[in-house]
């Protein structure tokens, strides 16, 4: 195997077995090697997952990188993973976990709103599955890389019906 394949391959495993997205210069330090060399085999590694028609697709956001499931295989992702999510997680979690989906970035005081009961600890749960991430002041929830990846997408617009349940408005006067 050619130095510029080998580079290429351990780029590609690093991401394989990175649990977050990597930066460009992180991979760069831990192969030693320059950005612009990093880039360029990130690249080729892009391009060839889409020659061969890969299952596996490279996901850049901004100066990060990481593996993520072709779009197209989004109705069996959603299939395989909602069984399992449903498997691992409680219908309450599902429940907080669909709310934000929909509205985030939204409080945890709209999201008990919504819910009816209070929301913290099944909030707590999903924070340390990292499933959700909590942003800002006052501190508002949106959903984690992690969880757009379980379910085979890129952003949350992808989700069905979104751009109708996102648009609703949260009143919290009406009681």
């Amino acid at each position: 195997m050619s130095e510029k394949n080998n580079l290429k391959n351990k780029i590609e495993s690093l991401l394989f077995v990175s649990l977050k997205p990597l930066s460009v210069g992180k991979i760069a330090r831990i192969l030693e090697v320059s950005k612009e060399k990093v880039l360029k085999k990130i690249d080729e590694l892009a391009k060839d997952l889409d020659e061969r028609d890969s299952g596996i697709r490279l996901i850049r956001s901004g100066e990060y990188i990481e593996l993520g499931t072709d779009p197209k295989n989004f109705p069996i992702i959603k299939r395989f993973l909602s069984g399992v999510i449903k498997e691992e997680l409680t219908p309450a979690a599902l429940e907080a976990l669909t709310i934000i989906a929909y509205k985030g970035p939204i409080t945890e005081e709209e999201i008990s709103f919504i819910r009816g009961v209070n929301s913290q600890i099944i909030l707590g749960h999903l924070l340390r599955r990292d499933l959700i991430l909590k942003k800002g002041e006052p501190p508002r929830y949106i959903v984690s890389p992690k969880f757009l990846r379980h379910l085979g997408i890129k952003s949350v617009e992808e989700l069905p019906d979104y751009k109708e349940y996102n648009q609703l408005e949260i009143n919290m006067n009406q009681v």
